[in-house]
């Protein structure tokens, strides 16, 4: 399947999902306000973090070396399932030293919401996972079709539920049953292309899952710490309501990186089996990226204000300026993932890692004298100087890996011309007798 359809399918896939996505951010908004979204916010949090610091990142190993073919997709997922088991042990029971410690001083946060954060950690990993499966097998579709599952069943999930009881601690239950319906449907699509039986398990696998994991392990939290610093800031230093406001103002610009991930996600089996194409197709992107990036921007910036009383109340109206604040590291983190997607393919997670580390540094170190003296305007301004000092240190690494000139990554105005062409003939569908020929790297 050619990188244009498979983009068009994954796009019109993600135009879904991004509705559902606004869909939860604003049910959660209107039905438990500030104060609710704020412990919500926490909730994930924590779920996210026992997930990603328990797995050794295995999420996108198992899909480098189903890639690579080199061990049989049956070992892969066994491998899978017994680390998956194992984090979920470690999660539970560092749940309950939190709670028996009470090392988050929210006092609203209690053992209910925090089961359903250990719930949450076999549901993520497992759809994750199996996500990366299918994206580095070049499942266009399926993966596709599951972020629909996901999000959709989240948000039908997290009406109810906040309708019903308003409680931000059974809402993360909502969390739980998207990723869970998204793990089972990946599984199923995943038994019915591949040969999965008889079921085989390696020990060498696991090891290997965990040697490439460990290499994607630090870039990953580091990119989770870089994304959620704010968050778990405020948590020590602030309120819940102020919590609230940062993870809705974090929560619509993160809706922005609808167009670097569809992109990801059918980059990445064209990556790890090496053609010889694949910097080419990353240094387009990353040029058209910006430019999409940089529309999408200027429309949230100049209708930012309507925007947030559509769809998270009046009440929310203290994050606008976040928001303004948050869109240049938006649009250079966007361009980033691209570029680090491809440090992934071809199996150098480790600089990502780097990166992120230094972003992590910036970040910490500004958000300890801005978020005192200006809040969550405070943190918006760090997160996005931790975006940008990631970005600077991926192109750093892009010449020394690659020996190319970080020209060939420079947005132009002919790039324009060449986004209107690959968007003309991924939705409209239809032949064009404009010609454009991208520069070679």
């Amino acid at each position: 399947m050619s990188l244009l359809k498979d983009s068009s399918i994954v796009f019109l896939s993600r135009i879904v999902t991004i509705f559902c996505g606004l869909a939860i951010a604003s049910a959660t908004a209107w039905l438990l306000k500030p104060v609710g979204c704020g412990e919500l916010a926490v909730y994930t949090v924590v779920g996210l973090l026992l997930a990603l610091a328990s797995s050794g990142g295995i999420e996108m190993a198992g899909g480098y070396y189903a890639g690579i073919r080199k061990y049989k997709i049956s070992e892969i997922i066994s491998g899978l399932f017994f680390i998956t088991l194992m984090s979920t042990v470690i999660s539970a029971i560092a749940v309950y030293l939190i709670w028996r410690y009470q090392v988050i001083s929210i006092d609203t946060l209690g053992p209910t919401g925090l089961t359903a954060c250990v719930c949450f950690v076999p549901a993520l990993l497992l759809s994750t996972s199996l996500w990366y499966l299918h994206s580095a097998l070049g499942h266009a579709v399926v993966f596709s079709v599951s972020h629909i599952i996901s999000q959709g069943s989240t948000a039908i999930t997290i009406f109810l539920i906040s309708w019903q009881t308003r409680s931000p601690e059974l809402a993360m239950y909502a969390y739980v049953i998207g990723q869970s319906a998204a793990a089972v449907y990946l599984l199923f699509e995943l038994a019915r292309k591949e040969k999965l039986l008889p079921i085989s398990f390696s020990f060498l696998c696991i090891k290997d899952l965990y040697t490439y994991g460990i290499k994607y392990y630090f870039g990953r939290m580091s990119e989770f710490v870089n994304i959620q610093l704010g968050t778990i800031v405020i948590t020590f230093i602030g309120g819940a309501a102020d919590i609230g406001y940062f993870s809705k103002a974090v929560a619509l610009t993160g809706r922005i990186a609808i167009i670097p991930e569809v992109l990801n996600s059918v980059l990445l089996s064209r990556i790890v089996k090496g053609q010889e194409e694949s910097l080419e197709i990353v240094a387009k992107l990353i040029r058209m990226v910006f430019w999409a990036i940089v529309v999408v921007c200027s429309v949230i910036a100049v209708f930012s204000k309507p925007i947030v009383g559509i769809l998270f109340s009046s009440s929310f109206y203290p994050i606008i300026i976040p928001i303004l604040l948050l869109l240049p590291g938006i649009l250079v983190r966007s361009c980033s993932k691209v570029l680090a997607l491809y440090y992934n393919g071809i199996g150098r997670p480790e600089l990502n890692s780097y990166s992120l580390a230094s972003a992590i540094v910036v970040n910490i170190v500004l958000m300890i004298f801005l978020l005192p003296h200006y809040g969550v305007s405070g943190a918006a301004m760090a997160t996005s100087c931790g975006y940008l000092v990631d970005g600077v240190v991926l192109l750093f690494f892009f010449t020394r890996v690659t020996g190319r000139s970080i020209k060939v990554l420079v947005p132009t105005m002919d790039d324009i011309v060449a986004f209107r062409v690959f968007f003309d003939k991924a939705i409209k569908k239809k032949n064009t007798n404009r010609k454009y020929t991208f520069e070679k790297v």
